[in-house]
């Protein structure tokens, strides 16, 4: 091999490894963006809360109905049941029986309405 041959292999490998960095470069900055706009996202929904719901309760109203209504209706919690059954582990046994399931989330949501 010589020298010629030795610089034009470097130089490949050079080629390579910059074009490596810079794919990573413009993924990080394509993440650092993604990050930053989901944060602007975050506090826009959170300053929205805050500027309109005063106290906790009304808070709660505004998260429950993602802020569609003033008022609740049993439909509100389903979501939050359902996310107690799925998550608890105590209430594992419901993931198998998929009719109670469904009838349980529905039972304690009306419950938690009256």
């Amino acid at each position: 091999m010589n020298l010629n041959s030795a610089i034009l292999l470097l130089s490949v490998g050079c080629y390579r490894l910059l074009h490596v960095v810079v794919v990573v470069v413009v993924v990080v900055i394509i993440s650092a963006i993604t990050i930053i706009i989901v944060v602007m996202k975050i506090f826009s929904a959170l300053f929205r809360v805050l500027s309109t719901c005063h106290d906790k309760p009304s808070r709660f109203v505004y998260i429950m109905t993602r802020g569609t209504r003033e008022f609740l209706v049993p439909e509100d919690f389903i979501p939050l049941v359902q996310d107690v059954v799925d998550t608890h582990p105590g209430l594992t046994f419901l993931k198998e029986a998929a009719e109670f399931h469904s009838r349980y989330v529905h039972t304690v949501s009306t419950v938690c309405f009256h």
